[in-house]
């Protein structure tokens, strides 16, 4: 949740605070209708209880925690806010970078490898950086359609995941990245991600009979303007709504303003038991950049 801002906000506790406790209720919620954002606690006095931190609004309840020490505060204690702490101004911070949220997945989110044979220096693993992030790489040759991936088992419909990554690829060499469905008993794959053809980059939509053999039965490519997006991300959007698949870009990291880039029906050329991040090397060779996802952020809602 983005952070939430409201001038000269005023009001008291309706109810006692217990240290811990995860929630305070207060006489009026002003402007607040919904996380996240900090508050001041104060005695009779003016001076400073804590600081709580608000992650959730139901009426004048706000659920959160302290910021930093805790402690009791009586009813009737004076509750100002928007405060700019250390916590808001970290949201901020990533508010301004991301837009929506981010929910940052490790080696550990997947738990199936798909490694075509023909790709080589293949690497999954934490990125060591300070974003929070995993990267997925590969070489190739010999052939330029050659996929690893990494995944797990698809939830049932209805489902959302959001997927916003990085590339580090050889333009000329055709890469393909971004996210697939796959299907364990047929080996097929519906990939939906970002290419280079003639060093131009595209969003592409394609399905594969196996991890190295184009099909194209499903196969639309464009180039599209104004993508990646925001902080230079790649931003992807898939989707199963009980009937269609459907694969939307989102240029301005807000969700509400994604555009939808394909939509079939969710049985098409394949019936997915797994969904995930891919990496299609292209025809790079040997080359000391090989083709390289870091994925910062891969949100499922069912």
């Amino acid at each position: 949740m983005s952070e939430q801002l409201a001038n000269l906000y005023s009001t008291t506790l309706a109810a006692p605070y217990v240290a811990g406790s995860g929630s305070i209720v207060v006489t009026s919620a002003g402007s607040y209708t919904q996380g996240t954002f900090s508050l001041t606690i104060l005695d009779g006095s003016g001076n400073v209880i804590l600081i709580f931190r608000v992650t959730g609004v139901v009426g004048t309840t706000f659920s959160g925690a302290a910021e930093g020490a805790d402690a009791n505060a009586a009813m009737g204690s004076t509750v100002v806010g928007s405060m700019l702490t250390v916590a808001s101004l970290g949201q901020i911070e990533q508010d301004w970078l991301y837009g929506d949220p981010v929910t940052s997945p490790t080696t550990a989110t997947f738990s199936v490898a798909l490694n075509d044979a023909n790709a080589n220096t293949i690497s999954f693993a934490n990125a060591t950086g300070t974003e929070p992030a995993v990267a997925l790489a590969a070489n190739c040759s010999g052939v330029d359609t050659a996929v690893v991936a990494r995944l797990i088992p698809v939830p049932a419909a209805p489902y959302n995941v959001r997927v916003r990554f990085r590339v580090l690829a050889v333009a000329s060499r055709y890469p393909l990245n971004g996210f697939c469905w796959y299907d364990s008993v047929s080996g097929k794959l519906m990939l939906f991600g970002t290419m280079a053809r003639d060093d131009v980059g595209r969003v592409r939509f394609v399905s594969f009979t196996n991890s190295h053999s184009f099909d194209g039965s499903t196969d639309q490519e464009l180039h599209c303007w104004g993508w990646p997006g925001r902080n230079g991300l790649f931003d992807l959007y898939a989707q199963d709504d009980g009937t269609n698949r459907i694969g939307s870009l989102v240029a301005d990291g807000t969700l509400a303003d994604k555009e939808i880039y394909l939509s079939q029906g969710n049985t098409v050329f394949l019936t997915p038991t797994h969904i995930g991040i891919f990496v299609g090397p292209g025809n790079n060779g040997a080359s000391p950049f090989p083709s390289k996802m870091t994925c910062i952020d891969w949100t499922v809602t069912t």
